[in-house]
């Protein structure tokens, strides 16, 4: 059994990426590879390959987004299983432990989150018991870029995470990972993935350009599928959480399906 961990990064969270560094280096089971693919030019690359001698540094040679990123750490890792981390997140030190306690006779694993905000840490997100696509038509029922092991073969036959979506790509790959089964599940209910609450860019900021592009993606491409009262739910939390409509809001064509746009790196819509 080989795992790569793969954490892309713009480079701009330094104190992040080094926690999340830290947190992989300190877990219980021991990785094949630790890579961080920065999502911008070689040089940044190259800054940060000096801080941190003990990883595997790469550059995506021009912005590609944080699907792009992950793609690209997937398409370069040796291991048989991916394990991805965002740079702004971290692991409890028996995450991967954990989630390899049974053996590794699976295909995909999802871990339940805990919460870190300036005030308090709580519990969040349990992943679903099973992985069915209505799951995740509404709201991201708690797969992340953060919890998600899964095979390279797995992830090869979804296609990877949809480069076109600035945001809500999670839930994206929810619905086509689930589509594309059926997988060997697992799933872990332990709260061993840190959720870290901050002031800085996240796909849940209200009214910033890659969520509105994200949530029009998402409801051009899932409406059709959804039933009446799906439709209705998922408008409304859009309207509650967002202040957006979907109904309203078209996606933009520039770029679709190009790997060349200079998008922001963006995690986790809630």
């Amino acid at each position: 059994m080989s795992i790569t961990v793969v954490i892309p990064t713009t480079g701009s969270r330094e104190a992040m990426l080094a926690r999340a560094i830290g947190a992989v280096r300190a877990q219980s089971l021991p990785v094949s590879e630790v890579l961080v693919v920065v999502d911008g030019a070689q040089t940044l690359a190259d800054r940060i390959s000096s801080a941190h001698p003990e990883v595997l540094v790469i550059s995506t040679g021009q912005r590609l987004g944080a699907s792009g990123a992950r793609n690209c750490g997937a398409a370069h890792a040796v291991g048989e299983f991916l394990a991805f981390l965002d740079d702004d997140d971290a692991w409890k030190p028996t995450y991967l432990e954990a989630v390899f306690a049974h053996g590794d006779n699976f295909d995909v694993a999802l871990t339940a989150f805990e919460k870190h905000r300036p005030q308090d840490i709580a519990p969040e997100k349990i992943p679903p018991e099973e992985l069915r696509a209505e799951h995740f038509l509404v709201r991201n029922p708690g797969l992340r870029g953060s919890n998600l092991v899964i095979t390279r073969r797995a992830f090869d036959v979804v296609g990877g995470f949809d480069e076109t979506f600035l945001a809500f790509n999670d839930m994206d790959f929810g619905v086509r990972l689930s589509d594309s089964g059926p997988w060997r599940y697992r799933r872990v209910v332990e709260h061993l993935v840190e959720f870290h609450s901050h002031r800085g860019p996240r796909l849940s900021t209200a009214g910033g350009h890659a969520n509105r592009e994200g949530l029009a993606s998402f409801w051009k491409r899932y409406r059709a599928r959804m039933t009446t009262a799906q439709r209705e739910a998922f408008c409304k939390r859009a309207l509650d959480i967002w202040q957006l409509d979907p109904r309203e809001l078209a996606p933009s064509t520039r770029g679709q399906g190009s790997r060349s746009q200079h998008h922001p790196i963006v995690f986790d819509e809630e």
